[in-house]
């Protein structure tokens, strides 16, 4: 069986780059299984410049630029223009598409030999369909929470407004048509679980029943972490109290990860004298992050593995969530997870994983989740850990990920074998 996925060049990252490049360390420790299986190569890293003379000497005016002007307004589309029908939306989304095809078209000019085509963005797996010969199947793997084109155009293009406006733009409804009918012509759909699906049917209930589904849980591990270093030399180095407890977000501040909905919640945390702990924050740009005795703003972070355990717990109060890679990556650290409890959230916690769930995104809620974590006692955070780190021996390293892989691979070969006899 001839495997050949086609996605973005690996990377450590989230969505389909970091999701292969986890799948990549999976089977070079299991094997193949007597498949031959073709990943996208691996991103080459980008060194990052040394800061010239004249931007050091500038920054301290851009401060005090900052100091008295405030943050800098980034450019918004016009609104009325993002509604019209095949207007700055279809504009957009069109760009998106064309980009996406451009690195797909090389990969699948090799794949003539596959027997099973696996794209892992719907611009690949339409062009998949297309470009398909009578042997072959196209399974579509989803990665992101939400359609296509609501995901491209809410969290890059209109962060600020409402999903479900966003929704309602004719040129996104005509590209989450488009996408119902890839799903609808694929062989399979594959998501890490149904409760992801949920995800995608609290958007259009479409998605519940357009695609010929197969699910199979991510797994992953988070890179370095020696563990030479004592907790107390890991919280000095990024610039983390040692006489707190410590919660820590992950990621980026995109719409759909609810980080204003976190902000909002820190102003309600009670005063940090009567109930000490703060929150780090990693992954968005450290002047993105307000300036709050409760926050550390930590910026983008390379070594996870040591930042996870400098700290107490974990807290993902995504508006929608799949399967998170960095959730994996927390229980691997054996950290206690502060959860909302929708989407691939619920898959963790009914694997065993020590959750605490938040039923709601309010600020409010999410304000009483955070401070029943600073004022849990630290031996009732190390139990949630240990199921934590339970739940990800038992099923979430990368091996499981690979095995998970290459027995989905062993079914399509079995059904490649029935279709041609």
């Amino acid at each position: 069986m001839i495997v050949t996925h086609i996605g973005p060049p690996l990377a450590r990252t989230g969505g389909p780059a970091g999701v292969l490049l986890q799948l990549k360390a999976g089977l070079s420790r299991t094997g193949t299984g007597g498949h031959i299986v073709r990943l996208p190569p691996v991103a080459v890293p980008q060194a990052a410049p040394a800061p010239p003379l004249t931007a050091r000497m500038l920054a301290p005016l851009r401060h005090l630029r900052r100091v008295l002007f405030g943050k800098p307004r980034y450019y918004r589309p016009d609104l009325g223009a993002m509604r019209q029908r095949d207007g700055q939306t279809a504009r957009t989304l069109d760009g998106v598409w064309r980009e996406a095809e451009a690195y797909a078209a090389p990969l699948l000019d090799e794949a003539a030999d596959a027997d099973l085509l696996i794209a892992h963005e719907l611009p690949a797996a339409a062009m998949a369909l297309a470009a398909r010969r009578p042997h072959q199947q196209v399974w579509m793997v989803v990665h992101p929470p939400m359609p296509f084109a609501l995901f491209h155009i809410w969290c890059w293009a209109v962060p600020e407004q409402e999903w479900r406006d966003v929704l309602a733009f004719p040129d996104v409804q005509r590209y989450v048509d488009r996408e119902l009918e890839v799903w609808r012509s694929v062989d399979r759909v594959f998501i890490a679980t149904p409760d992801a699906l949920d995800e995608l049917g609290r958007i259009d209930r479409r998605f519940l029943t357009a695609g010929n589904m197969v699910y199979g849980l991510t797994g992953a591990s988070a890179p370095g972490g020696s563990k030479a270093e004592s907790i107390g030399a890991l919280r000095k180095r990024f610039g983390l109290p040692l006489d707190q407890p410590i919660g820590l977000f992950l990621g980026q501040a995109l719409p759909y990860r609810a980080f204003d909905r976190l902000m909002a919640a820190v102003e309600l945390l009670s005063d940090a004298a009567a109930m000490p702990g703060v929150i780090a924050v990693a992954g968005p740009p450290k002047d993105t992050v307000p300036r709050h005795k409760r926050l550390r703003a930590l910026g983008p972070v390379s070594d996870v593995a040591d930042l996870l355990r400098a700290v107490d717990f974990f807290i993902n109060v995504n508006r929608f969530n799949l399967f998170d890679l960095s959730i994996i990556e927390a229980s691997e650290a054996g950290l206690p997870l502060l959860l909302h409890a929708t989407g691939g959230n619920r898959t963790f916690e009914t694997l065993g994983a020590g959750c605490v769930m938040i039923d709601s995104i309010e600020p409010a809620a999410i304000a009483r989740g955070i401070e029943a974590m600073f004022a849990m006692r630290p031996d009732g955070r190390r139990a949630l850990g240990r199921r934590s780190r339970a739940c990800y021996d038992a099923h979430l390293t990368v091996e499981h990920h690979a095995t998970r892989h290459l027995s989905l691979y062993d079914e399509a070969s079995i059904t490649c074998m029935t279709s041609n006899s």
